[in-house]
């Protein structure tokens, strides 16, 4: 194992994109139609009711050209990557349904208890926990064969290998790599290959990415900036002890993939960087873990670019 290793080489475009503005919000109808055919409410007050009217809110404003006002640029990030983060949950599990993948009457509950918003910091909660099973699950089946829920949490078929996903979302930084271990010690074992798979947006400073990306002229130095942050904040002293002792004692493959999904000014529009990040890899060349990161992440990239028209999808190859 090494580590840190970027799993992708892309140009700008790659995490950073600007979608066609008749794409935001595309899956809402379905998404709000999978609640009624359940008898799920989802309540007024919810975090859920609250990302789908900054969602409602941010469609309006890019349709008509108005612009919104907040007194500092915190509550800007946080209402965009709130509307945003609506967008990116329900066309995940959209596109996960449409490959296959159904999600029970308990798994679409937990959206409407807790925070189930991935891309925004929320205090912990069980059902927050387990709607990051769901997504990983969903993401997993554009690109992996019979994905299941199953120990370490999520398993799918990816190039010929059984890949066992243990699904973690960090709270602390003093328990991150706890319960990294933790993961590991869930997945080794299982499968032919595995990886931890971390949410770690509550430990990241999003505002002052942000901020930082006002002063950067092209959407490739915005790139650039936000690869070389993350690259540092993944340099820590416990992947390298991670991976020296996963050498010598893990039965197959695993790796460690952080998601880590930014808010950056680009070509001066707000728009959401979702990056993935491998502080631990199991090996240099051709790991499949390392394979299985890059995957995710074009799932995630290219997911606000999809729009379903009944139960066929079109997502857009290029942004505009």
């Amino acid at each position: 194992m090494s580590g840190p290793v970027d799993p992708v080489d892309p140009d700008a475009a790659d995490v950073i994109a600007r979608w066609p503005n008749e794409a935001l919000g595309s899956s809402i109808p379905w998404f709000q139609d999978q609640f009624r055919s359940k008898g799920i409410e989802i309540d007024g007050g919810s975090a859920l009711s609250r990302a789908l009217c900054r969602l409602s809110r941010l469609k309006h404003l890019l349709d008509t050209g108005e612009a919104d006002h907040f007194n500092t640029i915190e509550a800007a990030v946080e209402s965009f990557a709130e509307g945003d983060g609506a967008d990116f949950l329900s066309k995940t599990l959209h596109r996960g349904h449409l490959a296959g993948l159904a999600l029970d009457h308990e798994r679409w509950r937990h959206l409407v208890c807790g925070n189930p918003i991935p891309t925004v910091a929320a205090p912990s909660s069980r059902e927050r926990n387990l709607t990051w099973e769901s997504v990983l699950a969903c993401a997993m089946a554009t690109f992996c064969k019979d994905v299941h829920f199953a120990e370490p949490d999520v398993v799918g078929e990816f190039q010929g290998r059984e890949f066992g996903i243990a699904a973690k979302v960090a709270y602390s930084d003093k328990k991150l790599w706890r319960n990294v271990r933790k993961g590991a010690n869930q997945a080794d074992g299982l499968s032919d290959a595995a990886v931890i798979l971390v949410n770690v947006v509550n430990l990241l400073p999003l505002a002052d990415v942000f901020r930082t990306t006002l002063t950067l002229p092209t959407a490739s130095k915005v790139r650039d900036f936000v690869v070389a942050w993350a690259d540092r904040w993944c340099s820590q002293p416990e992947a390298l002890s991670a991976a020296s002792e996963w050498k010598e004692t893990a039965k197959n493959p695993i790796g460690v993939a952080f998601f880590m999904p930014f808010v950056v000014e680009s070509e001066k529009q707000p728009l959401s960087c979702y990056y993935v990040n491998m502080p631990v890899v199991w090996r240099e060349e051709a790991s499949p873990d390392f394979e299985f990161a890059r995957e995710f992440l074009h799932a995630c990239n290219s997911v606000l670019g999809f729009q379903a028209s009944g139960e066929s999808s079109v997502v857009t190859e290029q942004p505009t």
